[in-house]
């Protein structure tokens, strides 16, 4: 798969401007990026972009700033000082329905990841709890293959629709279970017990 790159922003105004110009499907944010407040870039791009996944960068080997990232919406958090592949891996990983997270980061937020699992105390009988919609039986589908890797092309190609179809069904999957990025839908569906048959495809 061949990467694009679309857009280069050195400070927030740029971000701003290449929100308002620019289409794009997924966005590296360095977190020390010029004039600060870079985690409310994240609720920038998801309120105008709600499809763009966010991988967040930065020196910072923090998993409470990770923590953060990933409540405002990212999809991965990688440490620039840290060994990994590459930044193009880390897309096509994230492009591919992966979040990628450098490994520090994942053991240290396991144990909190599960006692947030544990206090919220997930239900598995695939039902929806209060405030959240039920899905349809073509959203339920959309998430099936969203669980299982499939980029949006993808799954439109599968169930014989447009792109703009797949991605106007994924973000109405985002507003009911009332995530903003691809793996908070997948692990809350999980959750939920709307993707147990995808358990073992997930593997995240």
């Amino acid at each position: 798969m061949r990467i694009d790159l679309r857009a280069i922003a050195s400070s927030l105004q740029d971000v701003k401007r290449i929100l308002a110009q620019q289409e794009f499907d997924v966005m590296l944010l360095d977190l020390q990026l010029q004039s600060g407040q870079c985690l409310d870039v994240i609720d920038q791009v998801k309120q105008c972009m709600p499809l763009v996944e966010v991988v967040a960068t930065s020196i910072d080997d923090d998993e409470a700033l990770a923590m953060l990232a990933f409540e405002k919406g990212a999809t991965g958090y990688l440490v620039k000082s840290s060994w990994f592949v590459s930044y193009g891996d880390a897309i096509l990983e994230v492009v591919h329905g992966g979040a990628p997270v450098t490994a520090s980061i994942t053991r240290r937020l396991l144990p909190r990841l599960r006692n947030g699992a544990g206090a919220r105390g997930a239900r598995l009988d695939g039902r929806a709890s209060q405030g959240e919609e039920c899905l349809t039986l073509r959203e339920q589908e959309v998430l099936q293959m969203v669980a299982k890797g499939h980029t949006s092309a993808e799954v439109a190609t599968e169930l014989g629709i447009s792109v703009q179809t797949a991605n106007a069904h994924l973000k109405n999957i985002y507003r009911k279970l009332q995530v903003r990025s691809r793996a908070q839908a997948v692990s809350k569906a999980i959750a939920l017990g709307l993707l147990l048959q995808a358990r073992g495809a997930t593997g995240a």
